[in-house]
C-alpha cells in the first residue's frame, strides 16, 4: 500500500521566504530613489553650494588672522616663532635705542606703510613726521624710514585729531 501512494511535494519555506525578501527589498530601493532621487540631488547641490561659501570665508579668515598677526607684532615688535613680515628690521640709532625701520618698495604710500606695521592705515602722520616726509622730501622707493612705536603713532593720530576738532571748532575771524 506504501507504493500506490504518491509523496506529496515539500514546500521549501526558507526559499520562499528570502525570495520574497529579496522583492521587498528591491521595491522598496525602487520606491526610494525615485521619491527621494530628486531631493537627493538638491541635498548635493546644497552642500556643494554651501562648500563653496565656506571655502571663501576661510579665506576671509585667513586674511583676519593675517592682519591680527601683524597687529601683534606691531605691539610688542616681534612674534616667537614667525618670521618678521619681511618689511620692518629692528636696529638701535646712535644713542643706542632699538629702533624699527622699513624699506620703502615700489607702490608704497605712508598708509599703506602703516598699515602694514600698525595694521591701521590711519596712523601714516607718526611716520611721516619721524621721517620728514613733505612735498619737498617725498617717500623714495629703497630709502629706510624709522617706525615709531605703535603707541606713539596712536598718540600722533590723536593729537592730530583734536587739533583737527579745535580747528573747525573756531569760529571764524571776518
Amino acid at each position: 500500500m506504501s507504493e500506490n501512494k504518491q509523496a506529496k511535494p515539500t514546500i521549501a519555506w526558507a526559499r520562499v521566504i528570502f525570495v520574497g525578501f529579496i522583492i521587498v527589498v528591491a521595491f522598496s530601493i525602487g520606491r526610494f530613489s525615485t521619491t527621494f532621487g530628486p531631493d537627493l540631488q538638491q541635498t548635493i547641490n546644497d552642500l556643494t553650494e554651501e562648500n563653496a561659501l565656506l571655502k571663501a570665508s576661510t579665506i576671509r579668515k585667513d586674511g583676519e588672522i593675517e592682519q591680527c598677526r601683524k597687529l601683534v607684532y606691531s605691539l610688542d615688535g616681534s612674534l616667537a616663532g614667525v618670521e618678521n613680515p619681511g618689511e620692518t628690521n629692528n636696529t638701535t640709532n646712535a644713542d643706542g635705542e632699538s629702533v624699527r625701520t622699513y624699506l620703502v618698495k615700489e607702490n608704497d604710500t605712508l598708509s599703506s606703510i602703516a598699515n602694514t606695521v600698525y595694521a591701521n592705515s590711519q596712523l601714516f602722520g607718526a611716520i611721516r613726521d619721524a621721517n620728514n616726509i613733505s612735498a619737498a622730501n617725498p617717500l623714495r622707493v629703497g630709502s629706510e624710514i624709522i617706525i615709531p612705536p605703535l603707541e606713539e603713532a596712536v598718540s600722533k593720530a590723536n593729537d592730530e585729531e583734536r587739533k583737527s576738532e579745535d580747528d573747525s571748532s573756531e569760529p571764524s575771524k571776518e
